[in-house]
């Protein structure tokens, strides 16, 4: 008995339709149409006899003609077996053949050498003994010659029986065609698990892929693929599409994982799988490969209940449906379960402002589950640590993860689709995901911080040279000693006025359209206190024009606005709608203003000043409820005294803002009593 390498060819046509830039074919339709053929050969090491022959003619002997020799095989019964074997050819030394034509010169010696592979019949669940004979026959000098050859024993150990299961995505993230930025392309699996059913053992498994070839392309898009990373069980390798797998036991499976990127986006479809042996024998009893299949994977997971093997296993969608959502799950020991997709689950509580877990919650039932939610991190914040309500930890990256999709519906435009996902088994439903910021805290100058958007973590340091200019119950306000530029920044610690501050923190937007700092950390940078003046401003200038806004993220401070007079005739009538008020925008510094007081609320600590300068703010567009002109003057708290009507008032506060009807008009908010004096009446 001997070894020798039996190989196959498993010719695979998968993904028969790759739609480039098409993600969303369904919706968007698709704007190139490609074939892709992906080949792959399996080789592996198999038991096979080999049955030598040496005639030597003597050389006082004549010729030996019409060499002939049939081999004969046959069970322990007597029974002629030799259907259950492939003979090849034998491989001949000093003679032509020796099916009837052969011919043996005197004085030599010749040799025929038969290699005989058992199929899988010949011994399909124990190990099953044969003998090998045969006839030797020939003419010599006219007389013909049969010589029985002597039965040798064989015995014949059953074959593995190899099924494979192939696992390849739909969809296919890369640059986009249809959209002017490069997006970057995201790995996408190509996974296999080897089943063996026989009673044998498959020795030194070994996969040989080539990569995907284009085979047709409608729209000659240049389109690549690159294996970036490869993984046998538990063990990452070489990356290559040539893996090794090693023995496989009966009863027993290996498993593979490419990773590979492509340069285009695009969905993988119509997948089919065709194999074949080219042993020129031809008999398919032959081939140690039973079946192949191919499933639309979802998700490389890791089944990690009741125990984790560290092998990868394959959600898939195997029941077609419109969502392509999976319905099963493969596992890495060979075994497959059904998966029920929950799409309704709901996510409690929000990220930022001092916030970076959330409570998703879902109707599951029992056994395996996929939920599927809106992702509240979106693409600000990573998703670090997912635990069920009864302590279990669900494994991020493999069973717990987040995809950030562009999809164009026809004739709505693309938009981005951010979610999250669980994979788990007899799911209790409520889980608390954790996130934490997607890059680290930026250096920014204070006035750069305002034109960010929302969610940006930044760090300003003590070089930046902050000061506390007031402090509130909630809040506080810093600028720089240059008085260019101020703004609020949400409480975090003890400071006061004059205190040198450095933040960490996000960028938000308050509900009044002031921007911000949800600080995370706030040091203090200097046991000195310095004294920051106020910026003298007329009520005219308060507020201001827009600073570094952007319509789209809502990035920079927005223009505040006033209500006009404009002149009609020889009449004065206040504008329809407010205008922006021009000038530098002063949101969040601290300053210092004059003004006539035109109403006031002792009830609620407000009053207005006069503008002096042609624009009247107005809490509501009805001017015949007398409702105040000028500019909103808040005190700290309610109760506190206000100027009365008709005096003249110098008052210090920070700039700030409030909403009425969708506009943004100017706010004062004094520190303490004594930030409001009367200078006059």
């Amino acid at each position: 008995m001997m070894k020798t390498a039996a190989r196959c060819v498993l010719a695979l046509l998968v993904g028969v339709l790759f739609s480039a830039s098409a993600v969303w074919s369904a919706e968007s339709g698709i704007c190139a149409k490609v074939r892709v053929r992906l080949s792959q050969d399996v080789a592996l090491t198999r038991a096979a006899f080999k049955a030598t022959l040496e005639i030597t003619n003597a050389p006082e002997n004549v010729a030996l003609e019409n060499v002939k020799v049939t081999l004969d095989i046959r069970n322990e019964a007597g029974e002629d077996a030799t259907n259950l074997f492939g003979i090849r050819p034998p491989e001949l030394t000093g003679i032509s053949n020796v099916d009837g034509q052969g011919r043996i010169p005197p004085g030599t010696t010749v040799q025929a050498v038969w290699i005989i592979i058992p199929t899988r019949d010949a011994a399909p669940d124990v190990p099953t003994r044969y003998t090998v004979g045969g006839t030797l026959s020939y003419t010599q000098e006219g007389e013909q010659i049969n010589m029985p050859l002597f039965p040798a024993p064989i015995l014949v150990k059953p074959d593995p029986l190899l099924c494979l299961d192939y696992f390849w995505v739909r969809y296919v993230y890369a640059d986009d065609a249809r959209t002017p930025e490069i997006e970057p392309s995201e790995p996408f699996p190509l996974g296999l698990i080897v089943r063996n059913d026989g009673k044998g053992i498959a020795y030194n498994m070994r996969i040989t892929s080539s990569q995907p070839q284009i085979v047709e392309n409608e729209k000659g898009l240049a389109i690549t693929f690159q294996i970036i990373s490869s993984q046998v069980n538990d063990q990452e390798v070489s990356p290559s599409l040539t893996v090794n797998l090693g023995d496989i036991q009966p009863a027993g499976t290996a498993v593979a994982r490419w990773y590979m990127t492509s340069t285009l986006a695009g969905t993988f479809s119509e997948y089919s799988a065709t194999f074949e042996h080219i042993d020129e024998l031809g008999d398919k009893r032959l081939s140690l490969i039973d079946e192949v299949r191919i499933h639309e994977l979802n998700h490389c997971v890791r089944i990690d209940v009741p125990e984790d093997d560290k092998k990868p296993d394959f959600l898939v969608n195997d029941i077609p449906d419109e969502d392509h959502l999976p319905d099963r799950v493969y596992n890495s020991n060979g075994t497959n379960s059904d998966v029920v997709a929950v799409t309704n689950a709901m996510i409690h509580g929000g990220l930022g402002f001092g916030s970076l877990s959330v409570q998703l919650v879902a109707t599951c039932p029992a056994g395996w589950v996929y939920i599927e939610a809106e992702d509240p991190g979106q693409e600000l914040y990573n998703l670090v640590r997912v635990v069920r309500d009864d302590g279990r930890e669900i494994l991020v990256g493999d069973n717990a993860w987040t995809t950030h999709r562009t999809t164009c519906p026809e004739g709505q435009g693309c938009i981005r689709v951010h979610k999250v996902h669980i994979f788990d088994y007899d799911s209790t439903g409520v889980y608390t995901l954790y996130y934490e910021p997607k890059a680290s805290p930026s250096s920014y100058s204070l006035d750069e911080v305002k034109g960010l958007r929302d969610g940006e973590w930044v760090e300003l340091g003590c070089t930046e040279g902050l000061v506390v200019t007031a402090v509130f119950p909630e809040a506080f306000y810093v600028e720089r000693p240059d008085r260019t530029v101020g703004i609020r920044v949400s409480k975090k610690g003890s400071v006061v006025p004059g205190m040198q501050v450095a933040i960490t923190g996000q960028v938000a937007t308050t509900p009044w359209l002031e921007r911000y700092i949800s600080a995370t950390s706030v040091q203090v940078c200097s046991n000195e206190l310095v004294t920051i003046e106020p910026v003298g401003v007329t009520t005219r200038s308060l507020g201001g024009g827009s600073f570094m806004y952007d319509l789209l993220t809502g990035a920079g401070q927005r223009a505040t606005q006033a209500y006009q007079w404009v002149k009609q005739g020889s009449e004065f009538a206040r504008s329809e709608v407010p205008v922006d008020v021009p000038g530098l925008n002063n949101i969040g510094l601290l300053v210092r203003t004059w003004g006539k007081v035109v109403w006031s609320d002792p009830s609620t600590s407000t009053f207005y000043l006069d503008n002096s300068g042609g624009f009247d703010d107005f809490r509501f567009p009805d001017p015949a409820k007398n409702q105040p002109p000028g500019v909103r003057v808040v005190m700290p708290s309610w109760g506190m005294p206000v100027p009365p009507v008709g005096s003249t008032v110098a008052v210090t506060g920070i700039s700030t803002c409030y909403t009425e009807g969708g506009y943004v008009f100017r706010k004062l908010r004094v520190r303490s009593e004594a930030d409001v004096q009367v200078i006059g009446q």
